[in-house]
């Protein structure tokens, strides 16, 4: 197949890593701090998401992970209980309702909070129409506005309507008028067209830029590059969930992911979540992008009938060879992609005739069927949504709730603290918040947590391609004091000697247990706590640098009742050792993206990989070599890998297999894997995930300070409880 590559595919690929956790920064994968908006990456000042709008947060004050776990109600006694103290002390509530509506908080608190989601509803048909490329279309038009011009769009085609239930709100005169600047994008894109447009964030006037990052979120659902990956990633998972049981946590977690798809880009969905024809027809191109692979056209037509056939036997023989080649699809595509689009304009260096009238003619009815579906998505959906805003003042919970779930997440994310417990309490009464409730993971019990053994409990929790969980041993002290302890058995596979084993086992627990358990204020009297960073290994040829951390560590507060941490780590246990227990092997190296499972653990292997996948970058993926002429990259390349082997940073570890050279923080992540919690940053194999923030140890290990965050914890316990 043609191997040029455009300038959009290197912008788009050169990030490209498999496993969890993310690669180390001078691995092919680190993605840093790029932060994104659906699949593109783009600047954000407002945490960072993988869903657009409804999973959105303010900096610094959640993340898209919080967010989520933030609506992730039980809505027991208890609960319930601490909602109305909170609602009781709350002076604004009080102040605006009068004593005898205490006797009816289920009424006063969801009048409350339906306010508040009819005004995020209107908030999101608002930007949602405003950024519609039809409706962008449609305004330009009337403006006469030439090609590349920057032009302002205020309310053309948006009716500014008069809601009574909402209008007399402050935030609602805010996005009611709404001057918005949009400009063409420059991309080396071949879907471009003159009629499509994208945000150019800093240029965006809406008065604030939580608005602005929202209004790009959503004129970013109709990037074809977001449609395309959205709708093969969707048929992948498709192909996937077939080879897992019914109401197992590996579908479990693929019906989310096809479910948080279905929220960011309802415009390609039906009610069942079905493409819409104009979707499906989009993916049958894709499918004759993928099939131009066993159909080159070099001197002669191209069929795309049998391309179609052809990509779609591809798509299924790769979706169903493993869990985690839905970067190659993608891959594939782009390359095949820029073939036809270099042949259509005779540029590239394939040998023979100039391609047939039929062939161009059906080159350029690829290219424009994309983009002639992209509009009539847009215009269903425009007219959609503008019915839909007159409507708002006859939504209740149960409607924005069933209807817009993405507004609803998006309502908690914006409400302030005080009025949080309001909204949660009108869920739980309303019974809508079983709606964003997360599966139970819980596979298993045994013993009872009050005994002096305490009681095992075996975590099945899915993160697709990933499955992690295991057993956790739960035991409730005297004081009240919850104990949750890990038993993990190391198996030998590098030849360690004594003193390698003694590091890897012992100093690494204590060094582990220690911090965490400062982190979360475990056993409390103690002020700091000097640890080594987490960003270097205990275990290798230089002695880590220390670091101090405060015990506890914002924002842990102390618990009450307490929590602890155990973790036994040991090469020859001293105890029967069974499937229950946790395994993990010890490699001299370790790349987890390599397919051939033998080869994973495979030193050369391993070498040839990286050298390999750096040659395939130019260099980029290793943040090097892309300066050199090509006839040095692979020397360059060699040269790079051979002086980075010994250091461990090549290799890319997962929960079941590590290195000598593993990373303290990468040890933390793991481990917390086999106590149940995900990953939190996003990579091409997982590309839908629930982004955390960035000192997250879940999502950034490599962070000299990484930390446990008390939803970590709470999560944890929450399994803990649903075993009970």
């Amino acid at each position: 197949m043609y191997k040029k590559v455009s300038k959009a595919f290197v912008l788009i690929f050169c990030f490209n890593a498999f496993a969890h956790p993310p690669s180390s920064p001078s691995s092919p994968g680190n993605r840093g701090d790029v932060s994104s908006s659906n699949f593109l990456s783009m600047p954000s000042y407002h945490g960072v998401s993988t869903g657009g709008y409804g999973f959105m947060c303010e900096s610094g004050k959640c993340s898209e992970a919080q967010a989520i776990d933030r609506i992730n109600l039980d809505c027991n006694k208890k609960d319930i209980q601490n909602y109305t103290q909170s609602i009781c002390r709350n002076e604004e509530v009080v102040s605006i309702i009068k004593i005898r509506d205490f006797l009816d908080l289920n009424n006063v608190t969801e009048k409350i909070f339906l306010k508040t989601l009819r005004l995020k509803t209107y908030e999101y048909l608002k930007l949602s129409t405003m950024t519609n490329p039809k409706n962008l279309e449609l305004s330009l038009n009337k403006k006469a506005a030439s090609i590349g011009e920057n032009s302002i769009i205020k309310n053309d085609g948006v009716p500014n309507e008069k809601l009574s239930c909402i209008n007399d709100s402050d935030e609602f005169k805010k996005i009611s008028d709404i001057p918005l600047t949009f400009t063409k994008e420059n991309l080396d894109n071949p879907f471009y067209e003159e009629t499509y447009f994208d945000v150019e964030m800093e240029k965006i006037d809406v008065g604030n830029t939580i608005l602005k990052e929202k209004a790009a979120a959503l004129a970013n659902r109709f990037h074809p590059e977001n449609i395309i990956r959205t709708l093969i990633y969707d048929k992948f998972l498709s192909e996937n969930i077939r080879k897992y049981p019914k109401n197992s946590s590996m579908e479990k977690s693929i019906l989310s992911q096809k479910k948080k798809m279905r929220q960011s880009y309802p415009g390609l969905f039906d009610e069942k979540g079905e493409f819409f024809p104009e979707a499906k027809s989009i993916m049958d191109t894709v499918y004759k992008g993928l099939g131009v692979s066993r159909n080159l056209i070099c001197g002669g037509e191209i069929n795309l009938s049998a391309a179609e056939t052809d990509g779609k036997k591809i798509f299924s023989e790769k979706a169903n060879a493993g869990s985690m080649l839905f970067p190659s699809i993608v891959d594939e595509f782009f390359e095949n992609t820029d073939y036809l689009a270099n042949r259509l304009d005779n540029t590239d260096e394939c040998s023979g005739d100039a391609l047939k009238n039929k062939t161009t003619k059906n080159l350029s009815y690829y290219f424009n069927s994309i983009d002639q579906n992209i509009k009539k998505l847009g215009e269903r959906q425009l007219k959609k949504e503008q019915m839909e805003k007159s409507n708002i003042c006859n939504l209740g919970i149960d409607d924005i709730s069933k209807k817009y779930p993405q507004v609803v997440r998006q309502a908690m994310n914006d409400m302030g603290v005080d009025n949080l417990d309001v909204a949660k309490y009108a869920l739980c009464s309303s019974g809508n918040a079983t709606d964003f409730k997360e599966p139970v993971s819980c596979k298993g019990k045994r013993g009872n947590i009050k005994s002096p053994k305490g009681q095992d409990i075996i975590i099945d929790a899915g993160f697709f391609p990933y499955k992690i969980g295991g057993k956790i041993n739960a035991r409730e002290l005297d004081d009240g004091t919850i104990v949750l302890k890990k038993t993990i058995r190391l198996e030998d596979k590098a030849g360690l000697t004594d003193k390698e084993k003694k590091c890897l086992s012992k100093s690494i627990e204590n060094e582990l247990v220690n911090d965490i358990n400062c982190q979360i204020g475990y056993p409390g009297n103690k002020k700091k706590s000097e640890i080594n960073s987490l960003d270097q290994s205990l275990c290798g040829a230089t002695k880590p640098s220390k670091i101090e951390r405060d015990c506890p560590t914002s924002p842990n507060k102390k618990r009450d009742p307490m929590v602890k941490i155990e973790v036994d780590l040991e090469f020859d246990p001293p105890f029967d050792f069974n499937a229950t227990e946790d395994k993990i092997s010890i490699y001299k190296c370790y790349r987890s993206e390599i397919p051939v499972v033998e080869d994973r653990s495979d030193c050369e292997k391993v070498k040839e990989w990286n050298i390999s996948t750096c040659e395939k970058s130019n260099g980029i993926d290793y943040g090097l070599c892309f300066v050199e002429p090509p006839e040095k990259l692979k020397g360059c390349c060699t040269s790079f890998v051979a002086d980075n082997m010994e250091n461990g940073s090549l290799f890319r570890q997962n929960a079941n297999n590590m290195t000598p050279f593993s990373k303290q923080g990468v040890w933390q992540h793991e481990i917390f894997h086999t106590f149940g919690l995900g990953d939190e940053y996003s990579d091409p194999t997982y590309p839908v995930a629930d982004m955390g923030e960035h000192d997250s140890v879940m999502r950034n290990p490599y962070e000299p300070k990484s930390k446990i965050l008390p939803r970590h914890v709470d999560s944890i316990l929450k399994r803990v409880k649903e075993c009970q």
